[in-house]
């Protein structure tokens, strides 16, 4: 008995991840279905989730790490947005990155080189440990 009910439940719990974009977990799931009058509790809705191998998708919060206010002296502005300047090897530019990975953290410098007329991309990445 119970395990029929357990399954109309995850087809209905199936509908509402879906119909969330798959954004939604247990909590909000277990809203959508109190509003259709369907009563259960938040660890019975995760349960069946875990069982359908359902995650929900987190997106992380955005963190501004730019300090503008700091009193360090600003670079001229050389390039003014200028990304043909029409002579070979004359603009480069770069980031780094921050990559995360199981075993251990790198960071990652790619520089690329902006070629004329077509602006290729000559690139090539630097990995620091």
């Amino acid at each position: 008995m119970r395990s029929i009910e357990n399954e109309l439940i995850k087809t209905e719990v199936l509908q509402a991840f879906e119909n969330s974009k798959k954004i939604y977990g247990s909590p909000r799931i277990t809203l959508e279905l109190r509003k259709k009058a369907i009563k259960l509790s938040r660890p019975r809705v995760a349960r069946i989730m875990r069982k359908a191998k359902l995650r929900s998708i987190v997106k992380k919060k955005f963190k501004v790490t730019t300090d503008s206010s700091h009193k360090f002296p600003m670079p001229d502005n050389v390039l003014d947005r200028d990304f043909k300047p029409g002579i070979l090897g004359i603009v480069w530019v770069s980031d780094i990155t921050y990559i995360r990975t199981r075993h251990r953290s790198s960071f990652s410098i790619p520089t690329v080189e902006f070629n004329t007329p077509a602006m290729n991309f000559d690139g090539y990445w630097k990995k620091i440990h």
